[in-house]
């Protein structure tokens, strides 16, 4: 009998790991996925800021709509939206609720989304200072133009690798991101392809 329900117990323990395996795994799908649209939110952006296209009547600088939503866009001199790209904010809920949870259930898994984790928050810092370059004084926006643009371009490549890598760990599945889609770091330039 005591042989019995042990073994009962131990099934019953080992099919909630396995439940809380699985909903760690959709729950931070989702996330990832959403935080590979900012990646690409971003360059879009970041692609579209250059001292060429800036007219002496249009300005860049970043919109906050009324329903929250954050857009960089380019502004003509009576305050109307002539361009714009959504900048939507780096998502990391569910990477701090779940990160200790994975810790105890499973090493191996605690130690990729560990790994996309540091990805996500390299994004983050990424938008931050975009929007800071924007919002800030004159001599940001410079520092913007001469530095920013080439420093987040040598991150683009790892961050979109982490997070695709994350994807799959997740998933088992390629992430199929129907956006914009930035070439490699060795063809860099300022187009995009539509998939």
């Amino acid at each position: 009998m005591f042989v019995l329900k042990e073994t009962f117990d131990l099934l019953r323990r080992s099919g909630e790991r396995r439940r809380k395996r699985t909903a760690i795994r959709e729950l931070l799908q989702h996330e990832v996925a959403e935080n590979y649209r900012v990646l690409n939110c971003l360059f879009s952006a970041i692609d579209s800021t250059t001292r060429d296209e800036i007219l002496t009547e249009e300005k860049d600088t970043i919109v906050v709509q009324h329903s929250g939503r954050r857009e960089y866009a380019r502004v003509d001199e009576n305050g109307l939206v002539v361009s714009g790209r959504p900048l939507p904010p780096v998502c990391t809920t569910e990477f701090n609720r779940l990160l200790p949870s994975s810790s105890e259930l499973d090493k191996k898994l605690y130690s990729e989304i560990r790994l996309g984790y540091q990805h996500v928050h390299q994004l983050d810092h990424l938008v931050n200072s975009f929007v800071d370059f924007f919002t800030g004084n004159p001599k940001e926006r410079e520092m913007f133009f001469d530095g920013f643009r080439q420093y987040a371009l040598g991150y683009y490549d790892e961050i979109d690798r982490g997070l695709r890598q994350l994807y799959v760990v997740l998933t088992g599945k390629d992430l199929d991101y129907k956006g914009l889609r930035r070439k490699s770091q060795l063809a860099k330039s300022s187009t995009h392809e539509v998939t």
